[in-house]
C-alpha cells in the first residue's frame, strides 16, 4: 500500500504568498489525482463532521465518486479551539494510489469555517 502525505506540502503551499492561492491549490490537487469534483464531494461530506454539528475526535465519513471511481473516508483526528484537523485517506481513480492528508479547518470571527495552515 502506497501512502502519500501531503499535509506538510499543504501546509507550506499555502503559507507561500509568491504564488496566487489558486494556483497553489491546482497543484495540490493534481499531486492527488482526484479531480475538482472529487474534492468537491470529498469536502461536502467532511463538512457533516463538524460544521452542522459539534466536532467529535474519532467520527467518521465516507464518500465516493462513481464518475471517477475515486473514494475514500475522513475522520476527525484533533480539535483544538476553534478549529478540527481532518484526516483523508483516499484512492484516487486516475492513480489508483492511497492517500493520506491532514486538512485543517478553522472557524473564523464571523462563525465560517476556513482550510488554515
Amino acid at each position: 500500500m502506497f501512502r502519500t502525505v501531503l499535509s506538510a506540502a499543504l501546509a507550506a503551499c499555502l503559507a507561500l504568498t509568491a504564488i496566487p492561492a489558486s494556483a497553489q491549490f491546482s497543484k495540490i490537487l493534481r499531486d492527488t489525482g482526484l479531480s475538482q469534483e472529487d474534492f468537491n464531494i470529498m469536502g461536502k461530506a467532511s463538512q457533516t463532521l463538524y460544521v452542522s454539528t459539534a466536532p467529535k475526535v474519532g467520527a467518521e465519513t465516507i464518500w465516493q465518486n462513481p464518475e471517477t471511481g475515486s473514494h475514500g473516508t475522513t475522520e476527525v483526528e484533533k480539535i483544538a479551539g476553534n478549529c478540527v484537523t481532518l484526516r483523508h485517506l483516499f484512492v484516487s481513480g486516475k492513480t489508483k494510489k492511497q492517500n493520506n492528508i491532514a486538512m485543517r479547518q478553522c472557524k473564523d470571527s464571523s462563525g465560517v469555517w476556513v482550510l488554515t495552515p
